[in-house]
This record gives C-alpha cells, structure tokens and sequence, in this order.
C-alpha cells in the first residue's frame, strides 16, 4: 500500500543528510512526506524554516515543505508565509499550545492568508514539552490553549480553510475523545493525523469502544502521519486498529494512509 507521511521533520543533527528519514521511507513504502519546520525556541533539535527548505530543495521529489509561524504576530507571519508559499511549500504549522488560542481573531489574518493560498493549516494539539525548550517563551506552556472545541470555532469562521489537528486532536491526554470526534466529523475541512504514541493509543481506545458515541468518528476524515525519525514507528500500531475500525476495507485504508494527503497537499499525480 502506498503511503504519504503527512507529519515529520528535518533532525539536522541526528539526521543531517535525511539519511534515516528516507531510510525509513524506503522501508515502508513511503512515497513523500511532508517536513514542517519548528521554532528554535520550542526544540532545537529539529529543523526550523531555512532548515526545512534546503532539505527540501536537496530531496524535492521526496519532501514537501512546512513553514511554521506565529500567528499572533500577524504581518510577519503574512510575510513569512508568503516567502515560503514562493518557494513551493504547502503547509503553515502552528503550536497554539505555546501561548494563543486558535480562535483568537488576532490570528484570523493569518488563516485568511492560508486559505487564500489554499495552502494547509496542521495544528500541533495536545501536550507541551518542556524538556525540548532551549528557553522559556513568554508565555508558560499549557493544554489550556487548544482544546479541540477552539477548531470548532475555525470550521464555522473559515470552512474552505483545509486543517488537520496533529495527534489525533490531542489524543488522550486530557482532552474529551468525543470532543474531538464531533469537531473533526462536523467540519468538511478538518482533519485529524494519527501520528505519535498518544494518538496510537487514542486510536486504539477508539476502536475497541467506538458503539459508545453518538457521532461515530468519520473514518475519512483521518490521516496519516509518523512524527518520528523512524517513519515506520507507530505504523504497526496504526494499522492493526484502522484495520479493526475499516474491517479490512483496503480503499478505506488508501484513502487514510494516502489519498487524503495527496489531495490536501495538492500533489499531481
């Protein structure tokens, strides 16, 4: 089965040359992935917005840039935006969980920008990591800033806007799983990825309780990405719950694993 990793990064560092990266791509059929970039003071060990750039000009048919921003400061993440737009990027990360909330109109600019674009918006949601800070930022961290109810808002201001939360919406970590489901199931234009630990445990909670909610969760809606320097972490995982949930449905799985970022990234086939 195809696949595009619609959740990584560029470790210069541990993996200087990509090397492991598309390793792991190789591995597990991998046909691109998408590298977004991270702000230097929230981890330094992974690439930032120049660094992701020239990864990507060095493996263009492999890698799709990222750019991140900070969307409360407005006119420089218009800027920043629009420079990496003209470089051929196609996706805008934010972290709302280090200082704003999603649905301040301070950031609507931004998303007006982006979908003017029609770039795609991946939101980082869950837990904040202190440890990967090389400072403290202005505003102490915290699960406060994006509960999934917040994108609730953006799908009603800005329905043509393509977003995808990050870790199944913020997976188990403190947040109502049903919560999530209703605003990824509710919204055309949202999406959820399952990258990283917690949201394989999400899924999986899912899966085994699924006849418990209302509004089942829109199996079209998801998406995959690893979050790992060994895409092929998790991927097990992942697939023994999807294959649960779909029932061995194979385009089902297509669509999760590949189809869905082909068309948000707006690959040519």
């Amino acid at each position: 089965m195809k696949k595009i990793d619609i959740h990584q990064h560029y470790y210069p560092e541990l993996d200087p040359d990509a090397a492991k990266v598309l390793k792991g791509m190789d591995e597990h059929h991998i046909e691109k992935a998408l590298i977004m970039a991270c702000h230097k003071d929230i981890s330094p060990f992974v690439g930032d917005n120049e660094d992701v750039a020239d990864m990507v000009r060095r493996h263009s048919d492999r890698f799709i840039g990222g750019v991140c921003v900070k969307p409360l400061a407005a006119a420089q993440a218009r800027r920043t935006i629009r420079k990496y737009f003209d470089k051929g990027f196609k996706c805008v990360k934010m972290f709302p969980v280090y200082g704003f909330y999603p649905d301040d109109p301070k950031c609507f600019p931004v998303y007006e920008l982006i979908q003017e674009l029609d770039m795609l918006l991946l939101f980082h949601t869950g837990g904040a990591s202190k440890s990967l800070m090389t400072e403290r930022p202005p505003v102490i961290p915290s699960l406060k800033y994006s509960r999934p109810g917040y994108y609730d808002t953006l799908g009603h201001a800005f329905p043509d806007l393509k977003m995808v939360l990050a870790h199944f919406g913020g997976g188990i970590t403190v947040y109502n799983l049903a919560e999530v489901i209703s605003v990824c199931t509710n919204h055309k234009n949202i999406y959820l990825d399952i990258s990283c630990s917690t949201a394989a445990a999400a899924l999986e909670i899912y899966s085994k309780t699924v006849d418990r909610y209302v509004t089942p969760l829109d199996l079209n809606k998801l998406v995959w990405g690893s979050d790992n320097i060994n895409p092929g972490n998790w991927l097990k995982r992942n697939l023994a719950a999807l294959e649960k949930l779909t029932k061995g449905n194979n385009e089902l799985l297509e669509i999760i694993f590949y189809r869905n970022a082909h068309k948000l990234l707006k690959l040519i086939a």
